[in-house]
């Protein structure tokens, strides 16, 4: 709570008379609209287990066309003294949900204001190390490798009960990422800090006072202080150095951490509970937030090469998990290799991840399709790699057709049971091909 305080009165004294002196003398301002439109075409093959509806059996469609839309608000002002400030609103504008199943019409709001002493953003968006960071997926072509479209096209997740009725999720680590951008959703208000860039280097800090706010008042109001699981608190600092050399070869690293308060969680010891509410353990302490990524690359001449290395701890376990048995495993970790090839009209790139994670509490639906906490006694890791190929081309400037081929795999284990009563894991290919225009 003293955090947070904090935070605001230093917003409140340090940015709004800013803002108020800026609103009397302006330059100009200028209101930019944007936005993008993805008609893909999707071919997913993955295990015969997962391409069914769990509840009757029926199979879903192989192959689909997809479409989706986007529209961006981009408002931008500067005073006479230089004091820039603006927003930003990024909205979905398809005929359904967004590609990644939200239901929320706004995908991205935000204030900024910038100057001399660095940019500072207010709203619902990414933190700073979204765009701090160096991973192999930031460069990625297409619709982003292993941070792009393919896993939303996957039907049922990872793990299937050996019951062959219930999905398990939330236990394999699927991409690059530490926690906030990863369990938690980046829509969640924020405050972010970029500092300038002196001498190659340049510092971020991003501050989250509940990652389960993700919007207005009506939202806000209703989330409960230490319940539903999620974090608060949560500061994201980011240290990034690049650099340029005589022969033209470019240098970047960074580190990145995440540290935060994990809020209380209500789980079940078993998927044979989560349809009896008495059997719920009500209110249980989790580990608290604390993980960190590093990540190095070069660029030249078109040329892009970058790995990173992440370690998300103990995040989210519940403490005792081990307590009656030292061969139950806890904690995740991830790597990352990357290389891409651009010019003004193509690109190409190949993204690779290995990751293993365990200790954490499991998500399973129950018969009403809701998303229950459960417990697993994990004596493996939870592993999980992908390898993703990316190529697209610019016909025109904002008309880019491209390609994209991820290959998955959730390694099996016995976390889920063993030989008869065992469970089914995915493994499979997305493509992915279609065309974005841009405007």
């Amino acid at each position: 709570m003293r955090n947070s305080r904090f935070i605001y009165l230093i917003l409140a004294l340090g940015i709004i008379p800013s803002v108020a002196q800026a609103a009397d003398i302006t330059k100009g301002s200028s209101i930019k609209i944007g936005g993008e439109v993805d008609s893909q075409f999707g071919i997913v093959n993955q295990q015969d287990a997962f391409r069914k509806n769990l509840a009757d059996g029926q199979y879903y469609n192989k192959n689909s066309l997809a479409n989706s839309g986007a529209l961006k608000f981009n408002y931008d002002n500067k005073s006479e003294t230089g004091l820039g400030y603006g927003a930003y609103i990024k909205l979905n504008a398809s005929t359904s949900e967004s590609p990644s199943g939200s239901k929320n019409i706004g995908n991205e709001v935000k204030i900024y204001v910038q100057d001399t002493f660095g940019k500072i953003e207010l709203g619902n968006t990414s933190p700073v190390g979204s765009s701090m960071q160096v991973n192999p997926y930031t460069f990625a072509r297409a619709t982003g490798g292993l941070d792009g479209d393919w896993d939303n096209w996957l039907k049922n997740g990872g793990v299937i009960g050996s019951t062959g009725n219930k999905k398990i999720s939330g236990t394999y680590l699927t991409s690059p990422k530490l926690p906030v951008g990863f369990d938690e959703t980046n829509k969640a208000g924020k405050i972010n800090y970029f500092s300038p860039i002196i001498n190659g280097f340049s510092f971020g800090v991003s501050y989250t006072p509940d990652s389960k706010v993700k919007g207005t008042a009506a939202q806000a109001k209703d989330v409960l202080k230490n319940a539903d699981g999620g974090y608060k608190n949560i500061w994201q600092p980011t240290v990034r150095y690049e650099t340029s050399f005589e022969n033209g070869v470019k240098f970047s690293t960074a580190v990145l951490g995440e540290f935060g308060k994990a809020k209380k969680v209500s789980y079940f010891n078993s998927i044979a509970d989560i349809d009896i509410d008495s059997n719920k353990i009500p209110d249980i302490d989790r580990k608290n937030l604390k993980a960190w990524q590093v990540g190095a690359g070069v660029d030249y001449k078109g040329f892009a090469f970058a790995g990173a290395y992440g370690d998300i701890g103990k995040t989210g376990d519940l403490p005792a998990a081990n307590k009656n048995n030292t061969d139950v495993k806890t904690g995740g970790k991830y790597w990352s290799l990357g290389s891409a090839y651009s010019t003004e009209k193509y690109g190409i790139s190949v993204n690779y991840m290995q990751s293993k994670r365990a200790g954490c509490l499991a998500k399973v639906n129950n018969s009403k399709d809701e998303e229950k906490f459960v417990k697993y006694g994990e004596n493996e890791y939870n592993k999980f790699e992908a390898v993703s190929i990316g190529a697209d081309y610019v016909v025109m400037p904002g008309f880019m057709p491209y390609i994209e081929v991820t290959k998955f795999k959730f390694k099996e284990n016995d976390n889920y049971g063993k030989d008869a009563n065992k469970a089914t894991f995915n493994k499979g290919t997305v493509i992915l091909a279609g065309t974005k225009i841009k405007f």
